[in-house]
């Protein structure tokens, strides 16, 4: 798909970011970030996304990448929806223009809900007396507390869930596909997610900064599953 293609704002992956004039690229240490995705937050009023969000906007996505690990520079910025403007991409000189083209073309996005549960069961709420049973091996009402009695079974539901309700590899905000292997940092919460199969970038910001869509503290990390 060409950027042509894809109108001024939308929701997309890649390609040529939409921005407000005066916008200057990221980079650091001398190298340009990659522009990753774009969402239009308009797109996402119908959606539960568990925060108070703008109604209009965009929140975009540059991912500084060192040589294979994520390196510091990577950046989340908020741009009101007026005044934006296509922006040429400043391409990575490591990787050069053939990477861009053929890695980072562009996509265009459409927004859905979905939904994940968490890898560790006793994050799913339970009442105290559902606590109290996980806790106890011994306890015969074990079976009623699911998963418990079979892990495998448990393993099993967490998967079809995920295949059902969230089957897309690039999201927003919950939490990560494989957070008992890579846990969020300290004070942090899920951003978002991209990448494939094998490999996602996960983006987090601190807990509380996104309510103020301050994006001044983001990390990322690197799943290689």
């Amino acid at each position: 798909m060409a950027d042509a293609d894809i109108p001024l704002g939308h929701s997309k992956l890649c390609g040529h970011p939409d921005v407000p004039g005066g916008f200057e690229w990221p980079a650091a240490d001398d190298v340009p970030c990659w522009f990753i995705a774009q969402f239009n937050l308009a797109e996402m009023r119908l959606l539960k996304t568990g925060f108070c969000l703008p109604r209009a906007g965009l929140l975009s996505f540059f991912y500084h990448e060192d040589s294979g690990p994520p390196g510091p520079g990577s950046r989340v910025y908020f741009f009101p929806p007026k005044g934006l403007r296509r922006a040429d991409v400043v391409v990575d000189p490591r990787y050069g223009t053939q990477f861009h083209n053929s890695h980072l073309h562009p996509r265009l996005l459409t927004l859905s809900q979905g939904y994940r549960l968490p890898d560790e069961i006793r994050r799913y709420g339970l009442t105290p007396r559902e606590r109290a049973v996980w806790a106890d091996p011994k306890d015969p009402r074990a079976p009623a507390v699911i998963g418990r009695d079979d892990p495998e079974n448990f393993d099993y539901f967490h998967e079809m869930f995920h295949r059902r309700f969230s089957p897309t590899i690039h999201r927003l905000f919950g939490v990560p596909r494989f957070e008992a292997k890579y846990p969020a940092p300290r004070g942090h919460q899920l951003l978002s997610t991209f990448g494939q199969m094998g490999d996602r970038l996960n983006f987090y910001v601190r807990k509380g900064d996104l309510d103020q869509m301050e994006f001044g503290q983001v990390k990322v990390v690197l799943e290689c599953t």
